[in-house]
């Protein structure tokens, strides 16, 4: 309750169903009735007395007479929707905010058709005056309608119907959306969008060969027949009229009339194994049908399933290709876009269907609205009626805002993504369309380089560009979807896109729905999104792009463009079971389709333009300091060397380079580095390929990275023009992890496992191994022409001019200037970065008489690191009861082999990082080495050190130096038969009990571990 004067008391109750305004007022001192007025937005509309008897104020000792009113709003009042209503009590207002009377909550508005070339419209609840609604075709207003007061009718309003003449422009036979409503910015009430087209045809082709045609049609608004032309390559070949009864169709539609069958009979037989046949109603030369028709059913099988039906629940009628014996057969495509002229460089309509995420989408429409383009562009918003009250408020702000290049549709109920996109697209008129996911990001340009993409060839029907989530089109990785964090690394990706692939593109098998150009010509040729078939959403530009593939279009990447795309914003959790329910139903209808992208991810033909992209990246962020390192892929003691150097590298703030060569010289490049500047687009160790052939262009990109040092580690698969290249364009150190710099088969042995290494020049093992290299070595021997001496000779010259070449051996070393090799030597021991430790494993006394020796051997145990030797030791001492127990910390080239010998126990591959704890484990009393070759370093030898178990080592290499020089371990002659070996290791163990503690020489400053010095 309000007191307005002193004198006067009053309250504004509420607006009933019946739009009577319902209250009370009285003046304080007595009941007289006042003269109540109730304004319409301010304005006077209709008046009474506040003389009704209110028994609920008397008994609240409010007013004891009569001070109620109940005051009818009259109806020709009501002009607009949202309507402000105040009540005045003798011209004093009562309630002063008063209260809204929104009569748009209950219309609607629906159309109903086109017949006889009017829109047909019937609206529901208007209850005011007449009032006037705009007709908009393809989201352009073309005309309003005027929607009556209708006298008598009751407060909720009637239904009326009317009708608006559609234009004579839009009788072309083309769908249009079609859109009803009343806008007054506080309030719109609008019909559904709805794509009409008139004259609307119902076209049926049961039979089709090379001389006729046969079937069923007719327009909707006629009852007459039609008169049909034929036309194949503009060349007329007969015409027919629908005047054959056809009982059967009438029973099965209805209302319609019974004389609509057709025969149509070519003026001469058409020649050549296919064609493409045209039918045009005669009155309106409007395409009614286009009919592909083969000799081969094979040629069409796989795309029989994808026509225009008119009956879906006449089996006998619905059919997708029908052959009436074998010999040809037929598609009948559906004609939703029909021929219309275009415009060359005309306006591309950027189709956004809308339906969840109302941050995504702001963020995708700023950037629309931000990005330059000298493309004409419109975009088309199609509100797939979204339940989400701030996306639906957001919409109404764009459309308050008036841009010209802006039009929003919107739909009453939601009929899924490929609904969505096809009224978009029958929005477009006769523009190329893009269809564009509402969680995206653009950047400037990006629909002109997607245009000028298509511009390449006429044939291109469809273009992608790359984004952050777009499976074969995404970067920096193939099919994994990236966060982008901020909208300055997608314009940098953007920029590095344009800038490195300037005009690139790339055929691929389909489409990518996130951003999907449309060329116009391709969608009228193929149709609309099969919107029954896919529902709201995954398979769908599958579908389309192999039905426009079998019509000759082609697919293509623009790889010079980046979009984000955030993913599944409007879907949320159901997207794991759309896309698992899409593959199956592309599977039934495509089963060709997964092996051709199963293909397409094996060759990866994306993968250089993706290189390009990421390589620019990362060099522009890249520290200034650059070390690449070239090794081979094969694992062991060189990966563990260049990891180890590479970690001493970074703490000096170094990036480093690391490209590994495949035996074939094929290579992939890790790229360790620091990458803030892009947050996680990529991973920590970034890696590129590269095939065998594609030499130069890894010289371009380690050109980009400019690096300030090279290490070379290998020459092993690394394509001999590309290492004469970067030792004769940059400064280089060597480091020698094995004798492939001297001998095609890298360890000094024979394909049958024989050393010869003791006299290096042996003819018969050397033409042994000329006959059988190591596969990696090969293009080098051949390119010497099988000479061992010119081999040695290219390599000496690597060696003679690396700044410095490292060896974790004097052994190593002096075995290559023996034979000939001259260099900058420097010997060290490998750096090491995560030492085992001695207190992890507890050093034990000699074993009792009772106890056995525990053994280990540790690594992976090929032939030459003694596989032979090993077994014949294990079976030695289990046939002679030795106390030995063999503990293989690893694997062996044949573990079957120890299957029968109980002595020893393989524990199988192991992770670097967990050897001490097995070691901890297992506690062996002893080490054993029984390599048949002369390693260069060994780091399980640097490892047993650590760890305090007595090593013993066959008297050759590295490992026989390393032990001699500490004064730690076992050496056992090479010409040591087993027995002999055997009683070595049990003697180990009392040397072991009188062993003074190891100190291990282990590098672990960069600086210290460079330099020159032996």
């Amino acid at each position: 309750m309000n007191s307005l004067k002193p004198e006067i008391l009053g309250h504004f109750e509420q607006i009933d169903n019946g739009l009577n305004v319902v209250g009370w007022a009285k003046n304080a001192g007595n009941d007289d009735p006042l003269n109540i007025s109730v304004a319409l937005n301010k304005t006077i509309v209709s008046s009474g007395l506040s003389n009704q008897s209110r028994p609920d104020l008397m008994a609240n000792g409010i007013a004891s007479g009569r001070a109620g009113f109940c005051v009818p709003i009259a109806r020709r009042s009501i002009k607009r929707l949202t309507n402000l209503v105040h009540v005045l009590a003798d011209g004093e207002i009562i309630d002063g905010d008063g209260r809204i009377l929104n009569v748009a909550r209950g219309m609607s508005i629906m159309l109903a058709g086109i017949e006889h070339g009017a829109l047909k419209i019937v609206v529901r609840g208007w209850i005011g005056a007449a009032i006037k609604a705009a007709v908009k075709i393809d989201g352009v207003s073309v005309g309003f309608i005027k929607i009556p007061f209708v006298e008598g009718s009751t407060a909720d309003g009637v239904e009326v119907a009317l009708t608006w003449q559609v234009p004579e422009a839009y009788w072309d036979g083309r769908a249009h959306v079609y859109v009803v409503e009343i806008d007054h910015e506080s309030e719109v009430v609008r019909s559904d969008a709805v794509a009409l087209s008139y004259p609307d045809y119902t076209v049926f082709v049961e039979h089709a060969d090379f001389g006729r045609i046969e079937g069923w049609a007719f327009r909707q608004d006629r009852g007459i027949p039609l008169r049909l032309d034929a036309y194949c390559d503009g060349m007329r070949l007969g015409s027919a009229s629908t005047n054959l009864k056809r009982a059967d169709v009438r029973q099965e539609l209805g209302g319609v009339t019974a004389n609509l069958g057709f025969v149509l009979h070519f003026d001469a037989e058409l020649e050549g194994d296919c064609a493409e046949v045209t039918l045009i109603d005669a009155e309106t030369k409007i395409e009614v049908a286009r009919i592909s028709i083969s000799s081969t059913y094979e040629e069409l099988a796989a795309i029989a399933q994808h026509r225009r039906t008119a009956m879906k629940s006449v089996t006998s009628l619905s059919s997708g290709m029908l052959s009436s014996d074998g010999a040809t057969s037929f598609i009948a495509r559906d004609l939703v876009f029909k021929d219309a002229p275009t415009e060359a460089g005309g306006t591309v309509s950027v189709v956004v269907p809308v339906y969840g995420g109302a941050v995504e989408l702001a963020e995708c429409m700023d950037s629309i609205f931000a990005a330059q383009n000298e493309t004409k562009t419109e975009i088309i918003l199609v509100n797939d009626n979204s339940p989400e009250t701030v996306i639906v408020q957001y919409l109404r702000a764009l459309e308050l805002q008036g841009r010209e290049n802006l039009k929003i549709l919107h739909r009453k109920q939601n009929h899924g993504f490929s609904a969505a996109v096809n009224l978009g697209m029958v929005a477009a008129g006769s523009n190329d369309v893009i269809l564009l996911n509402a969680d995206t990001v653009v950047q400037d340009g990006w629909v002109d380089r997607i245009v000028a993409a298509a511009a390449k060839d006429s044939n291109i029907g469809t273009v992608t560009p790359f984004s952050s989530n777009g499976e074969i089109c995404t970067l920096p990785y193939l099919c994994k979807s990236i966060p982008v964090e901020t909208p300055e690394i997608a314009k940098a990706v953007d920029e590095m896109a344009a800038r490195v692939n300037a005009g690139k593109i790339l055929d691929i098998p389909v489409a990518i729905g996130f951003c999907m150009f449309i060329r116009r010509a391709c969608l009228m040729d193929v149709g609309a999104f099969d919107a029954a078939k896919w529902g709201r959403g995954y398979g769908e530009e599958v579908d389309f792009c192999l039905k426009a593939s079998s019509r000759g279009w082609k697919h293509v990447l623009a790889a010079d463009v980046f979009l984000i795309h955030r993913g599944a914003v409007s879907f949320g959790d159901e997207k794991l079971q759309r896309i698992i329910e899409s593959a199956k139903k592309i599977n039934e209808a495509y089963p060709f389709y997964d092996r051709v992208i199963q293909r397409f991810l094996a060759r990866d033909p994306v993968a250089k333009l993706r290189r390009d992209v990421n390589i620019g990246l990362l060099a522009d962020a890249m520290e200034e300091k650059r070390v690449l390192h070239i090794t081979h892929d094969l694992g062991g003691g060189t990966e563990k060397y260049v990891q180890d150097l590479a970690y001493l590298y970074r703490q000096e703030d170094y990036a480093n380079l690391i490209l590994r060569f495949a035996l074939l010289g094929s290579s992939k490049l890790e790229i360790q580095s620091d990458q803030s500047k892009y947050g996680r687009f990529f991973q920590a160790a970034h890696n590129e390929t590269y095939s065998a052939r594609e030499i130069e262009e890894l010289k371009n990109d380690i050109i980009e990275f400019g690096p300030e040092k090279i290490h070379i580690h290998s020459p092993i698969g690394v394509p001999q023009v590309l290492l004469s290249w970067l030792v004769e364009n940059f400064d280089y150190d060597v480091t020698v992890h094995d004798f492939a710099w001297a001998c095609p088969s890298v360890t000094f042995t024979t394909p049958s496992g024989r050393y010869f290494g003791e006299t290096p020049d042996d003819k018969p093992s050397l033409a042994a191994v000329v006959d059988r290299p190591f596969p990696g070595l090969r293009h080098y021997l051949e390119a010497a022409g099988n000479d061992i001496q010119q081999y040695r000779k290219a390599f000496q010259a690597v060696m003679s001019g690396a700044k410095r070449t490292f060896a974790g051996s004097h052994d190593t070393v002096n075995r290559l200037v023996r034979l000939g090799f001259d260099g900058e030597f420097v010997v060290k021991p490998h750096p090491r970065t995560d030492a085992v430790g001695q207190a992890e494993v507890r050093r034990l006394s000699v074993p009792a008489q009772s106890d056995r020796i525990r053994v280990a051997i540790i690594g992976a145990i090929s032939d030459i690191k003694g596989f032979p030797r090993l077994l014949e030791c294990a079976q030695h001492a289990y046939c002679h009861g030795l106390p030995l127990q063999f503990i293989v910390f690893g694997y062996t080239r044949n573990d079957a082999a120890f299957s029968d010998l109980p002595n020893v126990e393989i524990l199988g591959a192991y992770e670097p990082s967990s050897i001490g704890s097995l070691l901890a484990r297992y506690q062996p009393h002893i080490s054993f080495f029984p390599n048949l070759w002369p390693e260069t370093f060994s780091y399980t030898l640097s490892l047993a050190f650590e760890a305090g178990l007595w090593p013993v080592v066959t008297d050759i290499g590295a490992p026989a130096e390393r032990v001699r020089e500490l004064q730690y371990g076992s050496v056992v002659p090479r010409e040591a038969d087993v027995a002999e070996i055997c009683q070595l290791l049990i003697e180990a163990t009392q040397q072991l009990q009188a062993a003074h503690e190891v100190e291990v020489p282990d590098e672990d400053m960069l600086d210290s571990y460079l330099r020159s010095n032996s």
